[in-house]
């Protein structure tokens, strides 16, 4: 069945390609089993959508597409890309308004809520509440290789697992809700984390930090590990809030920002109700080799100027190991195509492959 799925796919993906030449607008693609819908314009995202039912997974050609829509079934949304690379073969999908994924159907919480490929016009992303308001438990969340998402906001509890990865976004924040297992990694965060309640269990891995933090310790844990801390503080006694997010939380081979901006303070590490080890104080303008800022950009590598610096434990602290950063969508690209009509009978050959 994938097989015939990815070839479903593919299929969609030629048609797209073909459309695309042919008038240049954004192409929707809706598969519903073995059935294959495609809409055109700024309204096609919207009109696949509300034509979705649960399972169904919606395709993005590159180009613009309007939103501002409840999204209320357990669908999987597949887009071009976040940035434009000729290498990569990406092009921008690019969502023009927020998006709300809330179940309508009484006591059944939308499950498997997915994202990929994705650039957003520093809008939200809000997770258990619809326009109107109505709020439902979510199950499962991904949100993966998606750009200038404003705010991941977790209105209401995330039943089993949620993973924000290869990301450039601003905040993630709950309004004291549950997320038992959340993971985020491989992510440029600009914003913060916060407002979880103390039953979630929060893990960030392997990130870019330029936001501060929630200092109230009634909120969840949270686990920073091989991350670099580039933020600055407004305010003085904003300097400690690094374990300040929930007794239990802890701060391990990280990199942070000592380095005093005009009015703004850098990081310092307190333990008042967490724990910090192994990390290493650096100024923000020595942390990177191509560039003495943490600005992101499409061309940052943010490869570290001192590859040695190492823990009381002997092991490399920062940015170091893991799955690396990736923005390429898993998404099959077209590198072919080729067209012939015989009477009634189209022919299609194609060549095609995983990005």
């Amino acid at each position: 069945m994938k097989a015939k799925r990815l070839f479903i796919t593919v299929m969609a993906l030629c048609c797209t390609m073909v459309a695309w030449a042919q008038n240049e607008v954004p192409i929707a693609i809706l598969q519903n089993g073995d059935n294959v819908h495609i809409y055109k314009g700024a309204q096609a995202f919207v009109n696949a959508v509300e034509a979705a039912d649960h399972g169904d997974v919606i395709t993005l050609s590159q180009g613009v597409f309007d939103s501002n829509i409840n999204v209320t079934k357990s669908i999987k949304i597949y887009g071009a890309g976040f940035e434009d690379d000729a290498t990569a073969g990406t092009e921008i999908t690019l969502i023009n308004g927020p998006l709300y994924f809330v179940s309508l159907e009484d006591n059944t919480p939308l499950a498997s809520v997915y994202l990929e490929g994705l650039c957003f016009s520093n809008c939200e992303v809000i997770l258990g509440r619809s326009k109107g308001n109505p709020t439902s438990t979510i199950k499962d969340v991904t949100i993966t290789k998606c750009k200038n998402i404003s705010t991941v906001a977790i209105s209401q509890n995330v039943l089993g697992s949620m993973v924000v990865s290869n990301c450039v976004l601003g905040k993630i924040e709950g309004s004291k809700t549950v997320v038992k297992n959340i993971w985020v990694k491989n992510c440029y965060l600009s914003g913060t984390v916060k407002e979880l309640d103390p039953q979630s269990d929060v893990y960030v891995d392997h990130c870019i930090i330029c936001g501060c933090y929630d200092k109230n310790y009634s909120y969840a844990q949270v686990k920073f590990t091989n991350d670099i801390f580039a933020s600055t503080a407004s305010y003085s006694n904003d300097q400690a809030w690094l374990t300040f997010n929930g007794v239990g939380s802890y701060v391990d081979h990280c990199l942070y920002n000592t380095k005093r901006i005009g009015g703004s303070y850098g990081v310092q590490m307190r333990t008042s109700y967490g724990n910090v080890t192994n990390c290493t104080p650096v100024p923000y303008d020595q942390m990177f080799f191509d560039a003495t800022n943490a600005a992101y950009t499409p061309e940052r590598t943010f490869i570290l100027s001192n590859d040695e610096w190492i823990g009381t434990d002997g092991k490399p602290i920062g940015i170091i190991g893991g799955d690396g950063f990736n923005k390429v969508p898993t998404t099959p690209t077209v590198k072919s195509l080729q067209l012939g009509v015989s009477g009634t009978t189209l022919s299609v050959t194609y060549d095609a492959g995983v990005r």
